[in-house]
């Protein structure tokens, strides 16, 4: 495995830095609201740098999912985390089942307004009692003329309060076995029967909503792929995770370590607890120098065109455990020093959902179990 960046790599990496430091600027750095995120993709989108791995018949630059990692692990060090970005569900999720299983006519549509920022995608797959279990959701999709009458309810829908389409899988057929009977739609959010309400999180914003249909209007021309073959399209949309952010992960765990290491410093030789700290700090740069490990591991099975879908569940289980424990060991230390206890505070309360979203962590361990490990159901 090599670590080091080849001379392409290098070249574009200086690229991307010199551009983010000529570009952005320090009022969006660390951008914590979804206005501010919505103009950095905008600044993203006029240097070229949204949709950097998109095939350039699509209008991307056609770059590799290597310098995709560059791009978030430069971002990230310049306080711009990409997984935030307002645009990541068009471009990381809708995208990849349009180029996939959409028509010409689809891709002509909706791809443009993505990179353009014109349009902002929400993701209708969760539901009140089918968040891990994908087949067992309830939404319906009933035939209506030239077209499709959606109703149901759909949970955790992330910036749907902000979203002009939403990548919807429902129920089109009552009698046909799971996952084949399900259709993955392109939903217009600005209609009648369309229902948006906020979930307020512990930390006070409100990422997340219920998205309520009742009989919300889906023309034929908006089915990704064929009636009943949502399950296929949904697992496209799935296996398109971006593992390669972890680059970005391991940037922003070490930025906070370092956060605790000054914590640290402040407290003092003499403080009781010091020992203590410093053992429980060394603990944690070593997961995260694993994570780190991890991230190369990704970049070179990608630039060897190797799968990598087998190490999904295990880096998601990983980052978010680590991160809850290192957030938690920051707000204790800050506490304990009487410094730092609000930025603190609010890591910890984020980082609560990390093991829930993107698939739980009693999910990826059963998905460890028995597709990596054989093991019996």
């Amino acid at each position: 495995m090599n670590v080091d960046d080849s001379p392409v790599e290098a070249e574009f990496r200086a690229e991307v830095r010199a551009w983010i430091a000529k570009s952005i600027p320090d009022e969006l750095r660390h951008a914590s609201t979804f206005e501010q995120r919505l103009e950095i993709d905008r600044v993203l989108s006029d240097g070229g740098y949204l949709g950097l791995t998109w095939d350039r018949s699509y209008g991307g630059r056609g770059r590799s999912l290597v310098e995709a990692s560059i791009l978030d692990e430069e971002a990230t060090t310049a306080g711009i985390e990409l997984a935030k970005s307002p645009s990541r569900i068009g471009q990381q999720m809708m995208a990849p089942a349009v180029m996939a299983h959409g028509t010409q006519a689809q891709r002509a549509r909706f791809l443009p307004p993505v990179l353009k920022v014109t349009e902002i995608w929400c993701q209708g797959f969760s539901e009140p009692d089918a968040g891990s279990d994908l087949a067992g959701i309830r939404t319906t999709a009933v035939r209506d003329g030239d077209g499709w009458r959606i109703s149901g309810t759909k949970l955790w829908t992330t910036q749907a309060q902000h979203a002009d389409w939403c990548l919807l899988l429902a129920r089109s057929d009552l009698e046909a076995p799971r996952h084949r009977n399900l259709t993955m739609f392109l939903m217009d959010m600005h209609q009648p029967g369309v229902r948006v309400s906020p979930i307020e999180q512990a930390n006070g914003d409100a990422e997340f909503n219920e998205l309520h249909l009742d009989g919300a209007v889906v023309r034929s021309a908006t089915v990704v792929g064929e009636p009943g073959d949502g399950w296929r399209v949904a697992m496209t949309t799935l296996s398109s995770e971006r593992s390669y952010a972890l680059r970005g992960k391991y940037v922003l765990f070490s930025a906070q370590l370092a956060r605790i290491a000054e914590l640290i410093r402040r407290a003092g030789a003499a403080h009781p607890q010091r020992g203590t700290w410093q053992e429980q700090l060394g603990r944690l740069h070593a997961e995260v120098a694993g994570i780190r490990n991890l991230s190369y591991r990704f970049v070179s099975l990608v630039a060897a065109g190797q799968p990598t879908a087998d190490l999904g569940p295990v880096s998601h289980l990983w980052w978010a455990a680590t991160h809850q424990r290192l957030v938690e060991f920051g707000y204790l230390v800050a506490a304990a020093v009487g410094a730092n206890v609000d930025y603190w505070y609010k890591a910890w309360i984020d980082a609560r959902a990390e093991s829930i979203y993107g698939g739980t962590a009693q999910i990826q361990r059963n998905i460890i179990s028995e597709r990596l490990l054989g093991l019996p159901r």
